[in-house]
């Protein structure tokens, strides 16, 4: 397994472990599924920020294998280490990923959720021209607890 792979799992763990609310994958098998989907997958990415040989932030993206939705690009793992943060990595990351999908031949929309309350990545993410467009209710579950998710896309 590549040393970035590593490094990504070791990310999603930790971001779970600061804030459930932050992080859906919380298990280490959860993040092995994501892992797997990122690295093995032609329609995935992954693109990291590092400080020397240390993951400092991530942010990934992949198209839907569903064929009618194969139109769409999905930005998600957004994740900047608390003492990187404010220093636009997080928008630098998220542009490399919609920078990928219009590259990529047939994908029209990039569309993304966010966790409810969590104002500074919304800001970053209207910033760069994602519009709301729904909340869907109690969908995150972690310790008994349910969180709303905003829906957001960026026509491109």
């Amino acid at each position: 397994m590549r040393s970035d792979l590593v490094a990504y799992v070791w990310s999603r763990l930790k971001v779970a472990g600061v804030s459930p609310r932050l992080a859906r994958n919380r298990s280490k098998k959860e993040c092995r599924c994501v892992l797997e989907r990122a690295a093995f997958k032609p329609t995935s990415f992954l693109f990291g920020a590092f400080d020397d040989e240390t993951m400092v932030g991530m942010a990934g993206g992949y198209i839907d294998d569903l064929m009618k939705r194969s139109h769409i690009g999905y930005l998600v793992s957004v994740w900047v280490e608390q003492d990187y943060r404010g220093q636009g990595l997080a928008t630098q990351l998220c542009q490399r990923v919609v920078d990928q999908f219009r590259a990529t031949p047939d994908i029209s929309v990039v569309q993304l959720s966010v966790t409810v309350g969590n104002d500074d990545a919304l800001h970053i993410y209207q910033q760069m021209g994602f519009k709301q467009w729904g909340r869907e209710p109690k969908s995150i579950s972690h310790n008994g607890a349910l969180y709303d998710e905003y829906h957001l896309a960026l026509e491109l």
